[in-house]
């Protein structure tokens, strides 16, 4: 009601294509959005959009319009947004492609030979957040080729930015690496989900997520034939899990999951030094336990929300 409010008083004594009333629509739309108001808040993203085209008609020094591209991407995002939270996958990856084409004319200005994009620009990190958009409407659709390539050169710009122990980073990254798991490049997606891991085990992040992590990397392992190393993770992950549960699902199908692996590795004698551990996975370990079963233990695509971008803050 305040930005309605708001709204209407700017477009009384301002006019109603002042470029203040547009940033009160953005807002708005905002809000709308995440109240699941989709309808209302597309609605309100278009006229803002027909505003701020407005004012890019009235630029004419190379740094407005700059900045005026830059305004009316955030916009189009942001109505992708709205498009992919209801599903609506065609739609929601053309505002995203949109958004991105007047972003990279913006940021290719000062060419950046490491990674492509001058790092130091103000608001590169919406332009990554816009191809992280991109990028979970490739996994929605299945186009996990196309994933791969989007959050490669979306992390190369939030790497450079960031950091590796940002947030945003290992989204990134974890979005990457099941991508890479569907294209069935595991050992691709291990080298990824150990640089997640990397960060996050002397992290703060949960018990759970720290678990999460471990499970990708055991999979990935595993398809690999990678024994040894997935042996040393299912290690560190039945610690975890008997942490929080001694007794649970999750830790009994650990251990025997390490006792399938332990007796891949016994298979090799040159490898059988390796594995002295017996107690926890002993007792799962048949005679005839030849096959690692996975069939319980799979890579579940991540749960991803669609960044937003605002007027004086970025929702990303």
């Amino acid at each position: 009601d305040a930005i309605e409010e708001a709204i209407t008083i700017r477009s009384r004594s301002l006019g109603r294509s002042h470029p203040k009333v547009a940033d009160s629509l953005v807002e708005l739309g905002i809000i709308l959005l995440s109240m699941e108001e989709h309808a209302d808040s597309l609605k309100v993203f278009e006229r803002a959009l027909k505003l701020r085209k407005g004012e890019h008609e009235e630029m004419y020094s190379p740094e407005d319009i700059d900045d005026s591209n830059l305004k009316i991407a955030k916009v189009i995002n942001n109505m992708g947004c709205v498009n992919f939270e209801q599903n609506n996958l065609r739609d929601a990856k053309k505002n995203f492609e949109d958004a991105t084409t007047l972003q990279k004319g913006v940021f290719r200005s000062v060419f950046n030979f490491s990674i492509g994009y001058d790092t130091s620009s103000p608001g590169i990190l919406t332009m990554a957040s816009t191809m992280c958009n991109m990028g979970y409407v490739a996994i929605e659709q299945g186009d996990f080729a196309d994933a791969i390539k989007i959050f490669k050169t979306s992390l190369q710009i939030q790497q450079a930015v960031l950091g590796p122990g940002n947030k945003l980073v290992q989204s990134s990254l974890d979005n990457l690496g099941y991508s890479m798991t569907m294209m069935n490049q595991y050992d691709k997606a291990v080298v990824v989900f150990q640089e997640i891991w990397d960060t996050q085990k002397m992290s703060s992040d949960t018990t759970e997520e720290k678990i999460a992590t471990l499970k990708k990397l055991v999979i990935c392992c595993a398809r690999i034939e990678a024994y040894e190393q997935c042996f040393k993770y299912l290690e560190l992950l039945e610690d975890a899990q008997t942490a929080l549960e001694v007794d649970s699902r999750d830790a009994y199908l650990t251990r025997k999951l390490m006792g399938e692996v332990n007796y891949q590795i016994l298979k090799l004698p040159s490898l059988s030094d390796q594995t002295n551990r017996v107690v926890g996975f002993a007792l799962c370990m048949g005679e005839t336990e030849e096959d690692v079963d996975l069939e319980e233990w799979v890579i579940f695509k991540p749960e991803n929300t669609s960044k937003m971008s605002g007027h004086r803050v970025t929702h990303a």
